[in-house]
């Protein structure tokens, strides 16, 4: 997946105003400051410049995460969506990634960094319909909203709160909500927990979960010691390449996610829905595939001989539904 051309050539313009080895290294010591953070909610960025490099290394990654989430949400429904309320918003990712799946024309971006709100206005400055983006600042710890839209989203952030802030966020978002919230962290062990604790205690609360885990029903048979997590493969530009030191021109992006329906009217969801939990190993005459059923996991073959859920398999990935 690419982003949009207009982010794209909105980035090059910011990093020309830079010299590039200036924005190497604040890449690195980024990255350095985010594996010693200790996740207490302060910020790991110091200068604007550590934003615009962060920009370059993980707005593709992000906005591709995000806009798989929303294209398997409208999936399972055809949500109307005309509003969007961004929680920690950063630099922006999720506003472009939600105007290519649904037609909202109401956007709140909710960020207390003043350098990811100066740099987010300067790249939605070529895009029309994000140049009206409202902004708060604030600090979702510290204040309550008076708002609520349609969507709510909240992407690569909880990861940063300490735990016994997590759920106190995600009771002030879903009072925000209208219909849909949406949870993204990182595909790892510790993405997948946050995400799992989030997903039980919204389905123990009375939510119903879109995705990934249709008619979840509370059960899952995911080790503790395992994780679940959906994949995108995400197009790098030559200065990405460069600042992160990578010689291939692609990134496979792991992300974990839950979407919950704070609708009080039931989706009526499909309960025979499979989600694939792992890459699909392909050999001669058959796909070994691992998948998920109302939280039941199953290893199973697809032979030729099933002609056309073979053919349709060799298609999918990790996160679909088969």
């Amino acid at each position: 997946m690419q982003i949009p051309s207009l982010l794209e050539y909105a980035i090059e313009k910011e990093i020309e105003k830079y010299n590039i080895k200036e924005l190497k290294d604040a890449a690195l010591n980024l990255s350095k400051r985010y594996m010693e953070n200790k996740r207490t909610g302060e910020s790991f960025f110091k200068t604007y410049l550590d934003t615009i490099s962060y920009s370059v290394i993980r707005m593709p990654a992000t906005y591709s995460a995000i806009r798989t989430c929303l294209e398997k949400i409208i999936e399972l429904k055809a949500f109307k969506i005309n509003s969007l309320l961004d929680i920690g918003s950063g630099t922006g990712a999720a506003e472009w990634a939600a105007l290519d799946v649904f037609d909202i024309n109401d956007i709140v971006c909710l960020e207390r960094e003043k350098a990811m709100r100066d740099l987010s206005k300067n790249y939605f400055s070529y895009n029309e319909a994000l140049r009206n983006v409202k902004f708060i600042e604030a600090d979702i710890l510290k204040e309550d909203l008076n708002i609520s839209k349609d969507l709510c989203i909240l992407s690569y952030m909880i990861n940063e709160l300490s735990e016994e802030n997590r759920l106190k966020v995600i009771d002030k978002v879903l009072k925000c909500t209208n219909k849909v919230l949406l949870i993204v962290e990182p595909g790892t062990p510790e993405g997948f927990k946050n995400i799992r604790k989030i997903r039980d205690y919204a389905f123990e609360k009375g939510y119903e979960i879109i995705a990934p885990c249709t008619g979840f029903n509370g059960r899952c048979d995911i080790p503790k010691d395992d994780w679940c997590a959906s994949s995108v493969r995400v197009q790098r530009t030559k200065i990405h390449k460069y600042l992160k030191d990578a010689e291939v021109g692609f990134e496979d992006e792991k992300f974990s996610y839950v979407a919950i329906n704070v609708e009080k009217d039931e989706l009526d969801l499909k309960n025979n829905i499979k989600r694939i939990l792992r890459h699909p190993k392909i050999q001669n005459g058959r796909i070994e595939v691992k998948t998920c059923l109302q939280g039941e996991i199953k290893e199973e073959i697809i032979t030729k001989k099933n002609k056309e859920e073979f053919k349709s398999l060799k298609k999918k990935s990790v996160g679909d539904i088969l």
